[in-house]
């Protein structure tokens, strides 16, 4: 039986402390070093599944910060995000979660930028 429940926006209870921004700058420094070394395998191990030091950081920040933000596995960190065009197709739980990854994303780098 279907209900009338309406879905909540997540966006509005969470607290972006200095705490999840200074998370959020960390993270954003090893991105890059991290998505490198997935694309060309430069971790010292040389394999997909082990990581460097700053590798095994980026990915600890990460979950650190969905953690903090209430972000579930199933929707986009705001770590993964870019830009406004989404690689998932529409009705599947990324495509969902885009638009609110990507808001969350500029009012995190406005925080930091401030800082």
């Amino acid at each position: 039986m279907p209900t009338k429940r309406k879905r909540k926006n997540r966006l509005i209870g969470r607290r972006l402390t200095a705490e999840v921004v200074a998370i959020y700058s960390d993270a954003e420094k090893l991105r890059g070093k991290y998505e490198d070394c997935l694309t060309s395998s430069k971790c010292p191990e040389g394999s997909k599944t082990k990581h460097c030091d700053d590798c095994l950081r980026f990915l600890e920040l990460s979950r650190e910060l969905d953690r903090e933000l209430g972000i579930k596995p199933w929707q986009v960190s705001p770590l993964d995000v870019d830009d406004e065009a989404c690689p998932y197709g529409a009705g599947t739980g990324g495509a969902q979660s885009w638009p609110d990854a990507l808001k969350l994303r500029r009012e995190l780098e406005a925080l930091a930028n401030a800082e």
